[in-house]
């Protein structure tokens, strides 16, 4: 059943400047330290860990990885912010899980800061 969330955290970027194969690399490299394999349905490592945020807490950028600390709060609170502290982002977000999800919404504020960075 579809209903409101609020979320609340932080995201931290653990690294930047990096190439798409970088990343993958650091994503194969997590994967294999807990010993998973990638079903064949998926194009790529990065989507795989995208589809999977519970397990793993990353998120991809243009050229850089962020690492997310999320904390589910009391649905009827109704807000959204960020606050840009550096290598660290702070949220807080509500949306209708109906329509979107926790991890397009993060996805949507990692292509605003960094939009913002150019």
């Amino acid at each position: 059943m579809s209903d409101y969330e609020s979320h609340k955290g932080k995201l931290v970027k653990i690294k930047e400047n990096m190439t798409k194969e970088e990343m993958e690399h650091f994503a194969k490299t997590e994967l294999i330290h807990k010993n998973v394999k990638i079903p064949d349905y998926y194009e790529n490592v990065l989507e795989f860990i995208r589809d999977n945020t519970d397990k793993y807490p990353y998120f991809f950028g243009e050229n850089s990885i962020y690492e997310i600390e999320n904390y589910a709060l009391d649905p009827d609170n109704d807000e959204f912010w960020y606050q840009n502290k550096g290598e660290e982002v702070e949220y807080s977000f509500r949306f209708y899980n109906g329509g979107t999800c926790l991890e397009e919404q993060v996805q949507e504020l990692i292509k605003i800061l960094e939009r913002n960075l150019k």
